[in-house]
C-alpha cells in the first residue's frame, strides 16, 4: 500500500489491497502484544460460544415433535408431506403407530406453515420454531445466557480495536456508515411495509 507501485494499480486492485489491510486491522494485527493475546482469546471464546449456540438450535430443532392423530388437521398439506409425516410416525412406533409426526425440520415445517388450513397447527409449529433454544424450552438448550456472553465478548473485542460497539466494527465493510443509519433504514422500511 505504501509503495510507489500502488498508484500504478487499477482501481479494483487498489480496492482489494485496501480491503485486505482493513481486514488485517479488524483481526487485531495492529494491537499491542498484550491486547493481541486478549483479542485472540476473545475470538476463540466467540468461536466456542457460536458453536454451542448452533448446537443448541440443532438439538432443540431435532427434539421437537408434534403428533397429529386426526388427518383432518392436516388439510391443505401436500400429499407427499403427509406421507412423509405418516412414515415418520410409523418408523418411530412400528406399524401399530397411528397418526402423523410433524417436526421442525425444513421439509416438514415450511409446507405446514405455507399450506396447512388449520391455523392452530400453523401457530403451534411457528411458535415452537421461533422459541427454539430459548427460555421457553429445555433449560440445558437455552441460548439466552450464551447470547449475553457473545455480546459481552463482541463489545470487548470492539473496544480493543478502538470502537464503541460491535455494530460499528460490523458496519466497516458494509454500505451503512453508522448503527443509527441502519436502525433508521429498518424503521423507515417497517413504516412503509405497514
Amino acid at each position: 500500500r505504501a509503495s510507489a507501485a500502488f498508484g500504478d494499480l487499477q482501481p479494483a486492485q487498489r480496492r482489494i489491497i485496501d480491503n485486505e489491510i482493513r481486514d488485517f486491522r479488524l483481526s487485531g494485527a495492529e494491537l499491542s502484544a498484550e491486547k493481541k493475546q486478549r483479542f485472540a482469546t476473545l475470538m476463540e471464546e466467540l468461536a466456542r460460544l457460536s458453536t454451542q449456540f448452533s448446537e443448541h438450535i440443532l438439538d432443540a430443532t431435532n427434539a421437537f415433535v408434534l403428533y397429529v392423530e386426526d388427518e383432518a388437521e392436516l388439510s391443505g398439506l401436500p400429499d407427499d408431506v403427509k406421507q412423509a409425516a405418516r412414515e415418520a410416525a410409523q418408523r418411530e412406533g412400528g406399524d401399530g403407530k397411528q397418526g402423523w409426526k410433524l417436526t421442525l425440520q425444513a421439509p416438514c415445517i415450511y409446507p405446514v406453515l405455507q399450506y396447512a388450513d388449520q391455523r392452530e397447527l400453523r401457530r403451534q409449529l411457528y411458535y415452537a420454531h421461533q422459541t427454539r433454544a430459548s427460555e421457553f424450552g429445555k433449560p440445558e438448550l437455552d441460548n439466552t445466557p450464551l447470547i449475553a456472553d457473545i455480546l459481552r465478548r463482541r463489545r470487548e473485542a470492539a473496544n480493543l480495536l478502538g470502537f464503541a460497539s460491535h455494530a460499528q466494527v460490523s458496519l466497516i465493510p458494509k454500505m451503512a456508515d453508522t448503527p443509527q443509519q441502519v436502525l433508521d433504514f429498518l424503521n423507515d422500511l417497517a413504516d412503509k411495509a405497514r
